[in-house]
Order: structure tokens, then sequence, then C-alpha cells
């Protein structure tokens, strides 16, 4: 059975960054939902909705960062090694 089917370890990968929040995991899976309807159905109304949800994604992710980047940088004013 184990030459067959072995038995595999799977590693869980876990998101680290800090501005990783549920809005932009949403995003993220919503934006992949349209992408899989525009792969299945190949019409130009999937193509299109799929690209709102790609630049909307895509702005919800680099505001995130920026917001948690200026935040850091706001709480490290005085020191200067952090």
């Amino acid at each position: 059975m184990d030459s067959i089917a072995p038995v595999m370890s799977v590693r869980i990968k876990q998101r680290t960054e800090e501005w990783v929040d549920s809005e932009v995991l949403q995003s993220i899976k919503d934006r992949d939902k349209a992408f899989y309807n525009y792969k299945r159905n190949k019409t130009k109304e999937n193509l299109n909705f799929f690209r709102t949800m790609r630049n909307k994604a895509n702005q919800i992710i680099m505001s995130a960062k920026k917001n948690c980047f200026k935040s850091s940088v706001e709480n490290n004013m005085s020191d200067s090694k952090s």
C-alpha cells in the first residue's frame, strides 16, 4: 500500500505579513472567483468583471501595505534602528 499511495507530509503556509487582513483575503478570493468564471466562460462581460476585481484587489493590497508601513514608521519615529 505504501508503494502505491505513500503517506505524504504537507506543509501549511501561514500569512506572516502584517498587512494581510480579512479585507485583503476576501478581495483576493473574489478576484480568483472572477478569474475562474472567466476561464470557464470567456465572454467580454466576464473579462471586464475580472479586470474590475483584479484592479480592486490590487488597490486594496497597495493601500493595506501603505497603511502598514506608514504606521510602522510613525510608531518608530523616535527609534532610528527600528
